[in-house]
């Protein structure tokens, strides 16, 4: 289960946290994310009247320069006038490549992509991990807290 948090920040805010992220040590790190949505379908509308899901590869480097790619699918809800979305997401060990030739053997188009850039540190405590991301560019103070799986 995820929980995230977006807030924007001031341009002050965002210059200070990002002057301190190039003096921390290598736990506080930037990370890129690029992320490709797929849909069988040409817009918004269509896809939302045929109930489907979005589904997503993320290819994530962080600032090692180690790259994991992930799957997920991901049903959006508003409740309340709260976005509440529903994320399944699994990591893709082998060829991501392979999954991209599927989905279009299968009618599936590249509907949206995006690549984030980000300073980031994550810590885990008590099988909760806080993951706290400033998103470059577009100002925004992003905090997920994830519970992992219990082994």
């Amino acid at each position: 289960m995820e929980v995230e948090i977006k807030i924007p920040i001031t341009d002050v805010q965002y210059q200070d946290f990002v002057k301190d992220a190039e003096n921390r040590d290598e736990l506080f790190g930037k990370c890129r994310r690029t992320d490709t949505y797929y849909s069988q379908y040409d817009s918004k509308e269509e896809r939302l009247a045929h109930g489907e899901p979005l589904i997503r590869i993320r290819s994530e480097e962080n600032y090692k320069g180690e790259v994991r790619d992930f799957l997920t699918y991901k049903i959006k809800q508003t409740i309340n006038g709260v976005e509440n979305n529903v994320e399944r997401e699994t990591e893709v060990a082998d060829d991501i490549t392979v999954i991209q030739e599927l989905f279009e053997n299968c009618g599936f188009k590249v509907w949206w992509s995006k690549d984030k850039k980000a300073v980031g540190e994550m810590v885990t405590i008590d099988g909760v991990s806080i993951h706290v991301l400033i998103v470059l560019l577009v100002k925004l103070l992003m905090i997920n807290f994830i519970m992992l799986k219990q082994k």
